[in-house]
């Protein structure tokens, strides 16, 4: 599959939150309590510490290339 054509963890990780916030509001909507690390969450929203480079992942994508076998690249034996 070519590279850019499929899913990623930044879309599993949209996906987790999207789900995640969906759970708080329903359980907010039938009055129960926030969860004991729901401000743990809050914290981490305005965590401004990374930030996205368009220019940067432009130039960075020239040095991806693509798997020669399936699943994670590990070390080889013998490599």
């Amino acid at each position: 599959m070519e590279i850019g054509r499929h899913h990623n963890a930044l879309d599993d990780a949209l996906a987790a939150a999207g789900l995640l916030r969906h759970y708080l509001a329903a359980g907010a909507e039938r009055g129960e309590e926030p969860v004991a690390w729901a401000r743990t969450l809050v914290e981490a929203r305005r965590f401004a510490g990374w930030h996205w480079d368009a220019q940067r992942a432009r130039a960075g994508s020239e040095r991806l290339t693509a798997r020669t076998t399936p699943g994670a690249e590990r070390p080889r034996p013998g490599s």
